[in-house]
């Protein structure tokens, strides 16, 4: 068993234990197994079961994924063609960069490009993805997967699965073992590579020649965070101004939500007076600390009131 062990992992999880309140944190040593040919069979039936159900509700199936696409407008020949010119537009910048022998600024520049390209190939091949994954086929893989996870997800010493069914699996996906479980099964058997990014052409060159960091963050000379066209923005990637203020593309102030931080007047009413209430928890208002309530001098009103009333019976 120990040769069908692809990695090992350890988690804290809450365990309910008998006379305890609340679940007690444990840490546990686990591991993802390869898949056996039963959990294979077993999984090609979910597969089998979610794609019946698919055609059923008359879910989509990739055959036909490219004419509804066209037929809501998604894709069209013109698309196509430019799709491919920017992958062809790629493929020669990556052969500049590649070939080396120019200035490090302008094979910079060709990096950025390539960034550029990639985001445009990415942006104009989402609404197929996202339509593949909703597919009758892409619904059924991603059930296929789970049911793969929730059998190759085991304890390392008892190599006892960690999940009790495929509906436990389901029940739990988004739970970090889950989550763990499923990125590593991932990877060894699609090949997805969680260092994808970091392996790409333009970033492996600009994080050797110091124009990236380590997180595929770009920097300028002086070491600041910059964006693809060179503005300068903090770790998050918000813009930000030269005292590292945040701000919107004009240089207006913004605060952590985005929202902006101006001086404010008050709403009017329709005869120009000043509305009641102005705070509506927009920018700077939203963050203020609540006035203190003044029930404490109406309540002291309102006994001296009772006072002078009883005294003033009484006399």
């Amino acid at each position: 068993m120990s040769d069908n062990i692809i990695e090992t992992f350890e988690v804290e999880i809450d365990v309910n234990v008998p006379g305890e309140d609340k679940p007690v944190k444990k840490k546990v040593n686990l591991a993802v197994v390869k898949p056996s040919v039963k959990d294979y069979q077993e999984a090609k039936k979910i597969y089998n079961i979610t794609f019946s159900n698919c055609l059923n509700s008359n879910t989509i199936v990739r055959s036909k994924m490219d004419d509804v696409l066209r037929a809501q407008g998604l894709w069209n020949d013109e698309k196509a063609a430019e799709l491919q010119g920017l992958q062809k537009q790629s493929l020669e910048k990556e052969k500049a960069l590649a070939k080396g022998g120019i200035k490090l600024s302008a094979a910079r520049a060709i990096a950025l490009e390539i960034k550029r390209l990639r985001s445009e190939i990415f942006g104009m091949l989402s609404a197929r993805t996202a339509m593949d994954v909703n597919s009758a086929e892409g619904q059924a893989d991603a059930e296929q997967f789970n049911c793969l996870v929730s059998s190759c997800v085991v304890y390392n010493d008892s190599k006892k699965r960690y999940f009790a069914s495929y509906e436990d699996y389901l029940n739990s996906s988004t739970n970090k073992v889950a989550i763990q479980g499923a990125n590593i099964l991932a990877q060894d058997l699609y090949g997805v590579d969680d260092n994808y990014e970091k392996g790409l052409v333009e970033n492996r060159f600009l994080t050797k020649f110091g124009f990236m960091d380590d997180e595929l963050r770009l920097v300028n000379e002086e070491g600041d965070f910059v964006d693809i066209d060179g503005n300068k923005v903090d770790e998050e990637g918000y813009l930000v101004n030269a005292q590292g203020k945040r701000v919107d593309k004009d240089g207006v102030l913004v605060d952590e939500d985005g929202d902006y931080l101006v001086e404010a007047s008050p709403f009017l009413e329709d005869d120009g007076s000043e509305v009641a209430d102005n705070d509506w928890g927009y920018g700077k208002d939203k963050t203020k600390p609540e006035e203190p309530k003044k029930k404490t001098k109406t309540k002291a009103k309102a006994k001296a009131k009772a006072k002078e009333e009883v005294v003033s019976e009484t006399n």
